[in-house]
């Protein structure tokens, strides 16, 4: 089974999960996870390790705003995971999320055409990366899909004023014949503006196949949520 008919699979069971327990209506959701292998750590110890992304998001959210090629969509998540060996963090809902897509636009001259993939989420829980912890801790994730071989084979992103039903594949975006991709977690300790600042990052970043038992926990989560929120809209 390939990894379009596994999420398939993952999307209908939350859904027959949902629909008999809670008796509601199955709110949309896509989901996916990325993987990567660590090379950058600010220092961390986690250089030649696998960082992985799991993440759940409403394929309905509308556009914040559009600009030409280029589409915003803020507040698109209702689930995601970072994991890094045996730590994982999760997100708050509290925080803040926005994907950006842009179809066959320029963004920046010299690269020309261009599709481009970016997210940015903000506020997780999770254990330290410091000893000792040095408190406030924050925490960011953004992700970067690029291709400037919009009409070649393959095509990254097809349209940018709906978010895809699927999650992107990185694969498909190419710099030059070469992937280009990225994930990013990031960190400060202490004051925001003088503490010290962390950045954790993986290239060539890949879908994982098989769906796992954290995206399909992480599936459920963020439909129980989008429904919950959905019936609270509804009231007087």
């Amino acid at each position: 089974m390939n990894h379009h008919a596994n999420r398939i699979a993952v999307r209908h069971i939350v859904a027959a999960l949902l629909g008999s327990s809670l008796g509601l209506p199955v709110a949309h959701a896509a989901s996916g996870s990325y993987q990567g292998i660590i090379d950058a750590d600010s220092g961390l110890g986690f250089m030649g390790q696998t960082m992985r992304v799991d993440f759940v998001y409403d394929e309905t959210t509308p556009p914040s705003g559009i600009f030409g090629g280029t589409a915003f969509f803020d507040g698109f998540l209702t689930a995601m995971s970072v994991s890094i060996g045996a730590s994982t963090w999760n997100w708050d809902p509290a925080g803040y999320s926005s994907m950006s897509l842009t179809n066959d636009s320029v963004l920046v001259f010299a690269n020309g055409v261009e599709d481009r993939v970016s997210a940015y989420v903000d506020t997780f829980n999770g254990p330290s990366l410091v000893a000792p912890p040095v408190q406030p801790e924050a925490y960011f994730f953004d992700f970067s899909l690029y291709d400037n071989l919009p009409n070649g084979n393959p095509d990254g992103l097809a349209a940018h004023v709906t978010l895809p039903m699927t999650a992107p594949n990185p694969d498909l975006f190419r710099i030059d014949g070469n992937n280009e991709n990225r994930m990013s977690f990031r960190f400060y300790t202490g004051d925001p503006e003088v503490g010290n600042q962390y950045a954790i990052t993986a290239q060539n970043v890949a879908l994982v196949p098989e769906p796992s038992a954290v995206l399909m926990m992480l599936a459920g989560i963020g439909m129980i949520g989008m429904v919950a929120g959905r019936r609270r809209s509804r009231r007087p």
